[in-house]
């Protein structure tokens, strides 16, 4: 290949990849993700273990793709509960009932999300 096309190439590349990064900076200096208590202990003492937390909930989204309602029951805090929702019809909406109607988590769990 000649050289000229390479460079272009390389130049398009460092395009994309510069403006990718100028995205998610400005997004996480504008937005935070706060965490539910259950999450954050899981990230700070088996950060893994939050991997097979997470694939669960992609295996649940592919089964409810294309619904409109999800009801999820004992969700703890929620923190998959964004990867079932992308995969609902337009419109679609996700409901949280903890196990024992814990006032506090619904609360907090609203305010996340």
């Amino acid at each position: 290949m000649d050289s000229c096309i390479l460079q272009k190439k390389r130049e398009i590349f460092m395009d994309i990849k510069e403006r990718n990064y100028k995205e998610m900076k400005s997004a996480f200096e504008t937005e935070g993700l706060n965490q539910g208590p259950w999450t954050s202990w899981s990230m700070m003492h088996d950060a893994r273990h939050m991997a097979f937390v997470l694939s669960r909930y992609k295996f649940v989204a592919k089964m409810l793709e294309g619904r409109k309602r999800v009801m999820e029951v004992g969700s703890g805090d929620a923190f998959g509960l964004p990867i079932v929702a992308q995969n609902l019809c337009e419109g679609g909406y996700c409901t949280l009932l903890t196990g024992k109607a814990n006032f506090w988590m619904i609360t907090e769990n609203g305010y996340r999300f």
